[in-house]
């Protein structure tokens, strides 16, 4: 699963990533570096509008536009890609309504079989540019602060881990290969054969893995010092 990342590449330089037209939005300009994300944060994703890529912030915690603004469901972080297109719950997002969530890096934690202790670990890319991961979302009615307001929510789709990360986890993000980047964007439905070519394990030479401090246990930490290796 995938259930803290970190996002910290300003929005001038995710504008050259992902070749978009341009970044308008303050929230998203001005939006401080963030190295420990929590479900129910506000993250930035990449999605097409019009056939262009724009640059958004979205809720992490997927909620289907059928929903109620007074609903009890909870909020969905990871979306099982191998699944995906056999839940209601998801059926219109995976058709059109797909994403990428840039995360500089993402935590994951080992169990220690002698102790009840978990060692966290940071998984980013080998080039240290940002991992283009998976993502489905869709625009919801909510109460915020006793007004209904729109949200846009999403969820990151995972898959079985590499042999890099099969040791802490059996599960990792959907890291989305460049040449399949145009491909997840566009707003149509796909086909189960390149959703099988796309939905894969990333290959384990292209990520660095470290131990790090159980300082990013605490959600309320938030700074560049969660990521030094111990």
């Amino acid at each position: 699963m995938c259930g803290r990342f970190v996002q910290f590449s300003p929005a001038s330089l995710l504008r050259q990533i992902y070749e978009l037209k341009s970044v308008e939005d303050d929230d998203v300009k001005n939006r401080s570096p963030k190295y420990n994300i929590t479900p129910g944060s506000d993250i930035l994703a990449v999605s097409t509008e019009n056939s262009l890529r724009k640059l958004t912030l979205y809720r992490w915690g997927y909620l289907p536009s059928w929903v109620g603004s007074s609903t009890k469901i909870k909020p969905v972080i990871n979306a099982v890609s191998e699944t995906v297109t056999q839940k209601k719950f998801f059926a219109s997002a995976i058709k059109n309504s797909r994403c990428i969530v840039p995360m500089d890096g993402f935590y994951e934690w080992m169990s220690q079989l002698d102790t009840k202790r978990k060692i966290p670990y940071f998984i980013k890319a080998k080039d240290d540019l940002p991992l283009a991961v998976a993502g489905i979302s869709s625009s919801i009615t909510t109460n915020v602060d006793s007004k209904i307001v729109k949200v846009t929510t999403c969820a990151v789709l995972t898959c079985e881990s590499n042999s890099l990360l099969k040791p802490i986890h059996d599960r990792m993000p959907v890291i989305l290969s460049k040449k399949y980047w145009d491909l997840w964007l566009k707003n149509h439905e796909l086909s189960a054969s390149s959703l099988g070519e796309i939905l894969r394990p990333a290959d384990s030479e292209c990520f660095t893995r470290v131990a790090v401090s159980s300082l990013v246990n605490n959600p309320r930490n938030d700074f560049p010092d969660l990521l030094k290796e111990i």
